[in-house]
């Protein structure tokens, strides 16, 4: 999990960038409540801290569950492009804002070879599963 490589950096006591983390803003949502919508512009990524988060399309069925400690959101900042989902709250729930900026010099400061890895599957499952991107 996301949390744990965190306390892993924590417990290494390593330059870990990923400590900056309890430097971002967090937010509460309550039940029901949009996180973003399809269409929306992707402005940041998002840790959920606690509560559930379903992500779907309108018109179609749940396309998945995000449960604590994992990050969503983060591919279309990475594709440059609006949502291409939405996300919703299915209870009370805290979230971790992580900056679209931070986001890209993470990426950016990967290994290049990785990062062609990461361009090469985001495209290859946009390809293969149209309606899930």
């Amino acid at each position: 999990m996301f949390i744990r490589s965190l306390n892993y950096c924590r417990a290494q006591g390593r330059g870990c960038r990923w400590v900056m983390l309890q430097e971002f803003p967090q937010k509460d949502f309550g039940p029901n409540e949009l996180v973003y919508q399809l269409g929306d512009a992707a402005g940041s990524g998002f840790i959920l801290m606690s509560g559930s988060v379903e992500i779907f399309k309108e018109g179609t069925s749940l396309m998945q569950t995000i449960r604590p400690g994992r990050m969503f959101g983060v591919v279309d900042i990475i594709a440059d492009r609006a949502r291409v989902n939405s996300a919703r709250c299915t209870r009370k729930s805290k979230l971790i804002i992580v900056p679209h900026d931070f986001i890209l010099k993470s990426v950016a400061d990967t290994d290049p070879f990785l990062q062609a890895i990461m361009r090469f599957s985001t495209q290859r499952i946009s390809q293969l599963y149209p309606d899930l991107w």
